[in-house]
């Protein structure tokens, strides 16, 4: 449960980038392909740090219920 939540709890999504792209893109035209290119690799730079958040927490899980139940 903890794992999943701290996934899904990402910034890094379809909706975000589109709204990354398109509110760039209106400011600067003329880089809409070099915007484009870089929002995508933020998503996947994005997912990566959320699995890993995620990861940590399922680590640390153990250790937080042992301190509970002492």
């Amino acid at each position: 449960m903890v794992l999943s939540t701290y996934a899904l709890c990402g910034v890094a999504n379809i909706s975000t980038v589109g709204m990354m792209i398109g509110g760039l893109s209106n400011m600067v035209p003329s880089q809409h392909k070099v915007i484009t290119k870089i929002a995508f690799q933020a998503m996947i730079v994005g997912n990566a740090v959320a699995i890993l958040g995620a990861c940590i927490a399922g680590m640390r899980q153990d250790t937080i219920r042992e301190y509970i139940a002492s």
